[in-house]
């Protein structure tokens, strides 16, 4: 399922890592009506606020201020101007109208994040499904596998102490859990790449 959530703060545009969001990063983009997420490599996909898949686009290409795709089922194009702030729609190559007010754009989210900060060490993606936990002074504690990812958060398990935590992006903390039990808050987290 989707989690939407509504983060309007006027026309200023919400950042879930440390960087700007801007046309070269960004990852996702909310509007009153719903949202559109980058799911993976370069497609995306525009849900309702239900959090029902409505159309899949594919990623054309991307400049400082915006990104652009193409739905070829329907020979529809989109741009997501960060700079404008709006989701503008067009038919057949043709000129584009504003559709949707962009309320709040991410750049890094739980489909795309690789590295969560958090005050006392950080967790680094480390290649393919694999994931370590590092302290403060950068030393590894302990290594984990990626079971799952959905639109906010990361789910990891180390099977050797038979633990399993969630890189929860919307709320912004890590959580902490064993032999598959109910999950608790672990640490807060700081910034997010992807």
């Amino acid at each position: 399922m989707f989690v939407l959530a509504f983060l309007v703060a006027g026309s200023s545009i919400a950042v879930a890592g440390s960087s700007p969001v801007n046309g070269r990063n960004v990852a996702f983009v909310q509007f009153q009506d719903g949202s559109i997420a980058q799911t993976g490599g370069r497609t995306w996909v525009e849900y309702g606020n239900s959090g029902a898949a409505r159309f899949s686009f594919q990623e054309t290409h991307r400049d400082d201020w915006s990104v652009y795709l193409n739905d070829s089922s329907r020979n529809i194009q989109l741009q997501l101007d960060l700079h404008r702030k709006w989701v503008s729609y067009g038919e057949d190559g043709g000129p584009k109208r504003d559709l949707y007010r962009i309320t709040d754009a991410k750049s890094v989210t739980g489909r795309t994040v690789t590295s969560v900060q958090m005050q006392n060490g950080k967790l680094l993606k480390t290649g393919g499904s694999a994931w370590s936990e590092y302290d403060a002074n950068g030393k590894r504690v302990y290594n984990f596998q990626e079971t799952g990812r959905d639109a906010w958060s990361v789910y990891l398990n180390d099977a050797s102490r038979n633990v399993q935590l969630q890189l929860d992006l919307h709320r912004k903390w890590v959580t902490y859990g064993e032999s598959g039990g109910p999950k608790r808050d672990l640490y807060k987290i700081t910034s997010a790449e992807g």
